[in-house]
């Protein structure tokens, strides 16, 4: 990553890192009550156990990447860092938007709102989020009927 040797972007690579991992955490102990197979074979729990593998040795690669940089809390103003923490907190709020909108909706609508967030012009924005919703809906829902 270029400039990521500076210690404030250390420090949000530190952060993003350390919700990889609670998000890992959180997928793997979520998908511990999905019904699994009466002759063995891989059930619906293998496909977030291995997203869930994925995200924890990669948000841990780069934890260990960023500590070892060595990291400052940021200088710049809470307003300036807003996105990101819009994005680290609709993270946390998955599971109700899940409960609430769906899967397809809600990965649409948060596709969407961070492809704004991340600078995209708002035409691009609502694609990202129509191609997003109707690829997890066409996938999950319709082909392997997970919700």
């Amino acid at each position: 990553m270029p400039g990521a040797d500076v210690p404030e972007e250390a420090f949000w690579t530190t952060l993003v890192a350390v919700l990889a991992v609670a998000l890992a955490i959180g997928a793997w102990q979520a998908s511990t009550g999905l019904p699994s197979t009466p002759e063995g074979y891989p059930g619906p729990a293998l496909f977030p156990r291995v997203l869930a593998v994925v995200l924890l040795v990669v948000g841990l690669a780069v934890l260990a990447q960023a500590l070892r940089r060595g990291w400052q809390p940021p200088r710049e103003s809470l307003l300036r860092s807003a996105p990101t923490l819009f994005v680290a907190a609709a993270l946390g709020a998955a599971p109700w938007l899940l409960s609430k909108l769906g899967l397809a909706a809600s990965a649409g609508l948060y596709a969407a709102v961070v492809a704004l967030l991340l600078g995209a012009p708002r035409l691009h924005g609502l694609l990202v989020g129509l191609t997003m919703g109707a690829l997890v809906h066409l996938f999950f829902v319709t082909f392997l009927k997970v919700w």
